[in-house]
């Protein structure tokens, strides 16, 4: 409760936090609402113009804009059947088929107090466990932040993509793009083509701006470029009945604790937690046949478990210092650029912050929810624009976001090479997400791994002679068992569908 009585609420109660909480919020339910963009490339291009922030300030505005933009992608999800995120996918199969029947503003009704509600679990769960687990975590030394990033690895290589192979690949590439720069011992330079531009690493803003947008920017030049997301905007107020939302609040409730799950662990994520709640959700409902043609439960199911993936991650970022998810690992990445540093010291180092971050994400969930009640019309309206009008304009925000965070021209042309390596890395099946966290988590890793040698005088045996370490390395294996597990299913489905 230290994050009630002990918080000085001036952080909060003042003009700067107040525009940066509905300026991300606004923001980020309308790169939301944008087929192909969601709250990684909403943040990756905001993080530019927090530098000049206080950190406070800035982090209130990139939580808002996650929150925000988790509802955002059930807008072209619902009026579309086109998700605008990656955790808005199953929103498609139940959302859809509502507003086709005529009901697009109920369908996002559902949607949005699904979202308030599954929010609102999730915080519950920030504001009460991370104090306590940020407790236990100061009790973790190297060895065991080490083997606890490999597990954040190998739980993103589970359920990263669709071949296991491509996967760790993936996590590879990303790793070995994350020591680029100076060796923080022994001041060598790796992989920087005497660039002294690259001394301090690739930049995390250049390269997730073009990892993300710009490559989702030339998918979207390969379509019609005149095509028109939507033409028609009649029936988009958005509101349900108390009694069609209580109909569906036990689902809400549900899903909000399995998403909140889902993005503590490392890699899993809004997407799997969506699919996961509306299999619960069908499951256990008394009419399993009546989802995918319209059913609010199906659908609350989904947007809840999407945004409460957001606290969740959180969690892990604070706790462990470990982004649950690829777009926690930008905000992390942005505290980084603010010289603070994640994870279980952050508590004492600055716990005003820690506790910004709480009650900024709650009050983002109610920023969240007025403009979604009263903006989503408008916002859906965006997508009248034809691909030609929005492109240019993205566009323009990547070239100029890449540069400001450092004016160096190398972040430009990473942001160019990142985005067409993505574009490729999408059309090739492998995993975008699996790239981006383990770039992240590549300098954790390697600085935990080489102090444990340096500690024990290169004895190995340091990662083994601790109890926390072995119960984390029975962690680690039953992850690789389970990976090897969910590839050998995946593969006898294939030769199944095959058969047939």
């Amino acid at each position: 409760m230290n994050f009630i009585i002990n918080y000085n609420f001036s952080y909060l109660l003042n003009i700067s936090a107040f525009l940066a909480l509905f300026i991300g919020a606004l923001l980020g339910m309308v790169i939301g609402a944008l087929p192909g963009l969601g709250a990684t490339i909403g943040c990756a291009l905001l993080i530019p113009l927090t530098f000049r922030m206080d950190p406070k300030v800035a982090i209130l505005a990139l939580c808002s804009m996650y929150m925000s933009s988790c509802y955002g992608g059930s807008i072209s999800s619902v009026l579309l059947g086109i998700p605008g995120t990656s955790g808005a996918v199953a929103t498609v199969i139940d959302g859809f088929p509502m507003a086709k029947r005529g009901f697009p503003g109920k369908a996002l009704g559902y949607s949005l107090y699904a979202s308030t509600v599954g929010g609102l679990v999730g915080w519950l769960f920030l504001a009460f466990l991370t104090v306590p687990l940020s407790k236990i975590a100061l009790n973790l030394a190297d060895p065991e932040l080490f083997v606890i990033g490999l597990i954040g690895l190998v739980s993103v290589s589970a359920l990263g993509a669709v071949d296991p192979w491509k996967c760790v690949i993936s996590l590879l590439l990303g790793l070995i793009v994350g020591v680029i720069g100076v060796d923080f011992y022994t001041g060598a330079t790796r992989f920087t083509f005497n660039n002294i531009s690259l001394g301090d690493g690739v930049s995390l803003v250049a390269l997730f701006t073009g990892f993300y947008a710009l490559s989702d920017m030339l998918d979207l030049c390969m379509g019609d470029l005149g095509a028109h997301s939507i033409t028609d905007t009649k029936r988009l107020k958005c509101e349900i009945s108390w009694a069609e939302f209580k109909n569906v609040f036990p689902v809400i409730l549900k899903s909000g604790i399995i998403g909140t799950i889902f993005g503590i662990v490392p890699g899993l994520g809004g997407g799997p937690a969506s699919f996961y709640s509306y299999s619960e959700a069908k499951r256990k409902d008394k009419e399993p046949e009546t989802f995918g043609h319209g059913n609010p439960r199906g659908l609350s199911a989904c947007e809840s478990s999407n945004n409460a993936v957001v606290s969740g991650g959180m969690i892990t970022l604070l706790t462990l210092g470990i982004p649950g998810t690829s777009t926690v690992a930008i905000i992390s990445g942005a505290l980084m650029m603010h010289g603070i540093t994640p994870g279980p010291e952050l508590m004492n180092s600055d716990s005003a912050l820690v506790y910004t971050i709480f009650w900024g994400i709650l009050l983002s969930i109610g920023v969240m929810f007025l403009l979604g009640k009263y903006t989503t019309s408008f916002c859906a309206r965006i997508l009248v624009y034809p691909n030609y009008v929005l492109i240019p304009i993205i566009s323009i925000l990547i070239v100029v976001g890449s540069y400001v965070g450092r004016f160096f021209m190398i972040d430009m042309w990473t942001a160019a090479i990142a985005g067409i390596f993505g574009f490729i890395m999408e059309k090739l099946n492998f995993s975008r997400n699996a790239f981006a966290l383990s770039f992240v988590l590549a300098q954790l890793i390697e600085f935990r791994f080489r102090r444990s040698l340096m500690i024990s005088r290169g004895d190995f045996l340091i990662f083994f002679n601790r109890p926390l370490c072995l119960i984390l390395w029975v962690v680690f294996a039953y992850m690789i068992f389970y990976s090897i597990k969910a590839a050998k299913k995946k593969r006898a489905d294939r030769r199944e569908v095959a058969a047939l």
